[in-house]
């Protein structure tokens, strides 16, 4: 009697050279070697796709704003819009040069404490 009606056909392990495979779909494996290579193919090819896209945005906000301020803060995600941009660099030199009446030292200052300018980014 067998389970669920399957069986191998089996009586005996007696003669071991007379035993074929016994796992399912015998002979389909060419057929599941060839799906798994174009499966990697098209992951690969999907990969590159978004990659490229990727890629086409960074450069898009690396023109827009500017490499050496996107880099100053470690890519793109991390960078302040053009507003906030300009409301530190006006505090980054209203601070850098107190006059009568102004916080003189760091301790003094209310405002929080900003990263420095990246260098040669001066079109505040």
């Amino acid at each position: 009697m067998t389970v669920l009606g399957f069986s191998t056909g089996l009586d005996s392990f007696a003669n071991p050279t007379e035993i074929g495979p016994l796992y399912p779909f015998v002979g389909a494996e060419w057929f599941f070697v060839l799906l798994a290579v174009v499966l990697w193919l098209l992951w690969h090819v999907l990969q590159i796709r978004l990659e490229n896209r990727d890629n086409e945005r960074a450069v898009q906000t690396y023109e827009r704003i500017g490499l050496d301020r996107v880099m100053f803060y470690g890519g793109s995600a991390d960078v302040p819009s053009d507003e906030e941009w300009a409301r530190r660099e006006e505090q980054r030199r209203r601070v850098q040069t107190p006059s009568a009446g102004e916080p003189s030292s760091d301790l003094d200052d209310p405002v929080e404490k900003l990263p420095p300018v990246p260098p040669g980014r001066n079109d505040g």
